[in-house]
């Protein structure tokens, strides 16, 4: 049984507490938050089978806790975290890391020091869907990847302290990522537009890694919900559509030929063999359950976490480049 305090009940919070909640290797032991009304709340879920804080001092000083989940604002991520782990205690943390690269090597430096697991909750790598695809990939029927294009549009809360980037297409960033592990991009170029918030709102992230590109579009102004996927391989084509309320997941083959075109425009005609595809068959599970579930083992047998702090230190090296072309002015 691990001992945990959650800090944060804000966004996401909720959604870790209740996952928490019902892991049966787990024991909240506080819930803590800077704002009562958001305690209020946690309260009457939970009663008083949990401690409500509005000071996380009270964590970092007990003993007894071995872990902490932290859920807030990315700008708060740096300080908090550090002391975390000088206290002694490991971390499940929202996404992003930190605010900046020197911040997450800081902290990688001292998970390494305290011998304290960092888990970064890139949620959708732990989606049954994204699951599936790693598992073909590895087998080798997708073949090797040349194209990964993603959409992820929705009304949700727009945040101060971060772009649209950081916020949703780093869970893309983390899912290509944990498909092929390409590193760092050979180029890169962004594009991004200001509305209602100070930050970008919508944003166009256009990479390539060697023989592989990636198109990234993430909007915060949307009316219609959209977190779609098409990954191009040499063998199979993938289409993860989260929001589908049938089929998330469909394998096409896409392997391409050439024949003659009766027409005036051109003398051939490229086509993809779509006619055969197949749904291949998931158990259902919950992407935040597994990444807790992951994270308890990670913890358990004192191994690293696949979201720990090298990834969280790729992808944000990549969001920084996006930041600088955003910043000049070169989109």
């Amino acid at each position: 049984m691990l001992n945990i305090a959650l800090v944060g009940f804000g966004y996401w919070g909720p959604n870790i507490a209740k996952q928490l909640y019902n892991n049966p290797d787990v024991k909240i032991c506080y819930i803590c938050d800077k704002k009562q009304d958001r305690l209020d709340k946690a309260k009457s879920i939970y009663a008083a089978q949990i401690n409500y804080i509005l000071n996380y001092s009270t964590i970092l000083d007990d003993n007894n806790i071995d872990a902490v989940a932290i859920a807030v604002e990315t700008s708060t991520h740096f300080h908090l975290a550090k002391q975390v782990l000088l206290a002694g205690k490991h971390i499940f943390i929202e996404k992003p890391l930190a605010s900046a690269v020197s911040e997450a090597i800081d902290l990688k430096l001292l998970s390494d020091k305290t011998g304290k697991i960092i888990h970064i909750d890139h949620v959708m790598m732990y989606h049954p869907c994204v699951q599936k695809i790693k598992e073909l990939y590895n087998a080798g029927e997708i073949g090797e990847i040349v194209h990964f294009d993603a959409s992820r549009r929705n009304s949700g809360q727009v945040k101060e302290d971060v772009n649209v980037m950081w916020d949703l297409a780093i869970h893309d960033l983390s899912i290509l990522d944990y498909l092929i592990n390409p590193g760092l991009p050979d180029s890169l170029f962004a594009i991004g537009y200001k509305t209602i918030n100070k930050r970008e709102t919508l944003t166009s992230l256009m990479l390539k890694f060697g023989d592989l590109t990636a198109n990234i579009k993430s909007h915060w102004l949307s009316s219609i919900k959209e977190r779609k996927i098409i990954i191009v391989g040499t063998k199979k084509m993938v289409v993860y559509d989260d929001v589908s309320l049938a089929d998330k997941l469909k394998i096409y083959d896409s392997r391409l030929t050439s024949k003659i075109n009766d027409t005036n425009y051109s003398d051939y005609i490229v086509q993809a063999e779509t006619e055969n595809s197949f749904v291949p068959e998931i158990k259902i599970s919950d992407a935040l359950s597994n990444s807790i579930s992951y994270f308890l083992s990670c913890v358990k047998f004192n191994m690293p976490s696949v979201s720990g702090p090298e990834q969280g230190i790729r992808l944000l090296k990549i969001l920084e480049k996006a930041d600088k072309w955003l910043a000049a002015g070169n989109n």
